[in-house]
């Protein structure tokens, strides 16, 4: 398969519905971002993290994130970074496909810096190798020098842990998170987490992340955030299941057969009657495959199906999906509309606020699936622009390939076509 292209570029801080323009106050305490376009990695990494830093009224934080579009040298980037905020400061940094924004821009080849200075949290981090070689192994590094540390931290009076989980590479999601489960299960039950995997590539070439001075790849990186308040996060994709068919076929990812029927036949009749010609389909038919995506049945919550992407489609009319599917399960063909897209970001934004209450909101990070823009086509940025919007708070936010949850113990889950945000309080 080709790898998908990056966004075009858009400018800073426009979209559909108009320019994002926001006077931000200094700050002592809290989250502040910074963004740079410049074509140097390291000159690049500079100016996000001196943007960041001086909306900080240059105080030293307690932690800085930094994201990079690909085309850019990680390593640089950060050293630019902790040039501006201090070479000692802790740090997780990410090169992800796709876009990056905070709360005013929206850039698709630059360098972002997000500074975090607050009492209200304790913000650590670890990490794990070669998840190729054993997921579970890499998870267990990764995670638990942080759970360790839960009874301190509760002493210290931060109540609760959530886990910000990125990996530069691809793995399957549901597996990720069944063993992620497990192991935090060990601990707390109660403790929630969610994250993105950053490529669709099982060792990815343009995605990396960099932590404790070094590059990784085929990695992942914890990043805990204890706190005094529960973590206030949202979710969703607004992806409109439409019609049900039975895997009757399947091979791993692959669906063969719908209904005994050869899987991409049967997915063409339904493009046809959505008003797509034949002829179209059939010249090209990965161009709807962002539009009209693939449900697969989640028996804990039937009305909510998980989103799964085609990534292609076999010589013998097989469809590949970007995960697993059960055999002889219902699969919902999706359709991505803009509606209910839009109105699964507003409601997600306002259910995350709920459990701020009555406590300051200081920043969030945001997830945004790289197949939405795939789906909304230029509506994408709209889409962004809500977020920066309806937040109204400094804002780090990239793209990633999927993205996984688990907001509660009872309900966990993979997607593609997703987003996922937390927003931090004091």
């Amino acid at each position: 398969m080709q790898r998908e292209p990056t966004a075009p570029k858009i400018g800073v801080g426009k979209g559909a519905e108009g320019e994002v323009t926001s006077e931000r106050p200094i700050y002592v305490t809290g989250m502040t971002t910074g963004i740079s376009e410049d074509p140097s990695p390291w000159k690049a990494g500079v100016q996000a993290g001196k943007s960041a830093w001086e909306k900080l009224s240059r105080a030293k934080p307690d932690f800085v994130l930094i994201g990079a579009t690909a085309g850019y040298e990680l390593e640089p980037v950060v050293k630019g970074v902790l040039q501006s905020v201090g070479k000692d400061v802790p740090y997780v940094g990410v090169k992800t496909l796709g876009v990056i924004f905070n709360e005013g821009q929206i850039v698709s080849s630059g360098v972002i810096a997000a500074v975090v200075k607050s009492d209200s949290f304790r913000i650590i981090y670890s990490f794990g190798a070669n998840i190729h070689q054993g997921l579970h192994s890499a998870l267990e590094k990764a995670c638990l020098p942080i759970l360790d540390q839960i009874r301190a931290r509760k002493a210290e009076g931060y109540e609760f842990l959530n886990l910000f989980l990125l990996m530069d590479s691809y793995i399957n999601g549901d597996v990720l998170v069944t063993e992620l489960s497990r192991i935090v299960d060990r601990y707390d039950p109660g403790i929630s987490f969610y994250g993105g995997i950053l490529d669709f590539a099982e060792l990815s070439k343009e995605c990396q992340l960099h932590v404790a001075n070094q590059v990784v790849n085929g990695g992942i990186v914890c990043i805990g955030i204890y706190s005094k308040n529960p973590a206030a996060m949202g979710y969703g994709h607004g992806l409109h299941p439409i019609v049900p068919k039975r895997a009757t076929k399947v091979g791993g990812n692959i669906i063969y057969h719908l209904d005994d029927r050869p899987a991409f036949e049967v997915w063409k009749e339904f493009l046809v009657k959505k008003g797509i010609s034949e002829a179209e389909i059939i010249k090209d038919p990965t161009q709807f495959l962002g539009r009209y995506q693939f449900g697969v049945p989640d028996p804990n919550f039937p009305k909510y199906p998980k989103v799964r992407i085609a990534v292609g489609i076999t010589r013998e009319g097989g469809i590949k999906l970007a995960g697993d599917i059960p055999e002889n399960s219902t699969v919902w063909l999706m359709e991505a509309r803009k509606d209910r897209m839009t109105e699964a970001v507003s409601q997600s934004i306002d259910e995350a606020f709920t459990y701020v209450d009555q406590h300051k909101p200081l920043g969030a990070i945001v997830m945004e699936s790289l197949h939405r823009y795939f789906s909304l086509g230029a509506d994408f940025f709209s889409e962004v622009n809500l977020f920066q919007r309806k937040l109204a708070v400094p804002v780090i936010g990239f793209t990633t390939f999927g993205e996984f949850l688990r907001p509660k113990p009872e309900y966990k889950w993979f997607h593609n076509s997703s987003f996922a945000l937390q927003i931090l309080s004091e």
